[in-house]
């Protein structure tokens, strides 16, 4: 009876390609934090941009209260934009509706007027940015293997 011989996997550097997961474990999260803060930033612009130009009610007064009260927070792998935290007529002027103060009727949008158009528009944009960021990480790995398999 024929006896089976398996081949024979050796693998080189295993220990090093180990510590090279490890360093793109910790680099990878932090390029993408760094693009998302980025994008948000210019998002967060862009919006107040749309607020100054849009924003405008007969009869009332600009504090800025709620242009500055747009924020961009980032964690890893994640961008959070808030909007009307400490203004709590936030939701009033973006999407309309009753007030109980004057004016006390705004048009309904219920897109909204600058924060979910903003991102509509901005959209091909951050997923032309994240497919880069991404595709550069996957060639730097491509290009500096950390281990041979023979």
């Amino acid at each position: 009876m024929p006896s089976a011989i398996a081949p024979r996997i050796e693998v080189h550097g295993l220990a090093e390609f180990r510590a090279a997961l490890r360093r793109e474990e910790r680099r990878t999260p932090a390029e993408v934090t760094r693009t998302l803060r980025e994008i948000g930033t210019e998002m967060k612009r862009s919006v107040r941009q749309k607020m100054d130009r849009t924003f405008t009610i007969p009869r009332s007064r600009r504090t800025g209260r709620l242009r500055q009260d747009l924020h961009v927070t980032t964690k890893t792998g994640e961008m959070q934009l808030t909007f009307g935290r400490s203004s709590p007529q936030a939701g009033w002027w973006e999407f309309g509706g009753n007030s109980k103060t004057p004016p006390p009727f705004r048009e309904r949008v219920k897109s909204g007027r600058t924060v979910y158009p903003t991102l509509r528009e901005m959209r091909p944009e951050i997923e032309l940015r994240m497919d880069l960021l991404l595709t550069r990480v996957a060639i730097d790995l491509e290009s500096n293997p950390p281990t041979g398999v023979r």
